[in-house]
């Protein structure tokens, strides 16, 4: 449950392509470098979540 009210986003996101242009790079390497940012964030969320995991051991076993 939320505490907060939902948020409506109103405003249009970018296209891919409009992305691209922004950044200064074509459409494929657009979608490349999403690609690698998705996988790298995807990896991070991995890592801290063990790390929460093993600290949360280490404490259980001190009390």
């Amino acid at each position: 449950m939320a505490l907060r009210p939902r948020a409506v986003i109103t405003t249009p996101y970018p296209t891919p392509a409009a992305t691209a242009r922004v950044l200064g790079v074509s459409a494929k390497r657009y979608r490349e470098l999403r690609a690698m940012v998705t996988e790298a964030l995807a990896r991070h969320y991995e890592q801290s979540t063990r790390k929460r995991t093993a600290t949360r051991r280490r404490t259980a076993r001190r009390s």
